[in-house]
């Protein structure tokens, strides 16, 4: 799979649920970032930035939204662009859960979130009962 001498490959444990394909793809999508970065590297005249870590944005889905996560739903066009971009390259199969909450009212005030970030933030932190 990888080209020879071309070093390794790192899967992190919220990789264990990747399909083989999904697996291709991304690395497929890796290697293409490193042809980039060396033909970048090697028509540059030193100091120059051949490489960007990934946006803040595709770094959080590429490390949280995985087969486990059932929905994200973002507030801003922009923002969804970018996730949907993202995951068409890496897993196709999550696009689908990417949804574009467009009403009036905040995301955070209709999803109660404020309320339940405040309430974490506290000393006590009253959780619900359970049954014994």
């Amino acid at each position: 799979m990888l080209p020879e001498n071309s070093g390794g490959v790192i899967i992190r444990t919220v990789g264990e649920e990747l399909t083989h394909e999904t697996f291709e793809r991304e690395l497929k999508s890796l290697m293409g970032t490193w042809k980039g970065i060396q033909k970048r590297a090697g028509r540059s005249r030193a100091p120059a930035v051949v490489h960007r870590e990934a946006k803040l944005i595709a770094g959080i889905i590429r490390d949280l939204f995985s087969q486990k996560v059932d929905s994200l739903t973002v507030d801003t066009q922009s923002v969804y662009d970018e996730v949907r971009q993202y995951l068409n390259t890496v897993d196709p199969s999550l696009v689908e859960r990417v949804h574009l909450y467009r009403e009036a009212r905040p995301l955070f005030d209709e999803r109660g979130i404020e309320t339940e970030i405040h309430a974490a933030v506290h000393r006590r932190v009253d959780l619900p009962p359970v049954g014994i």
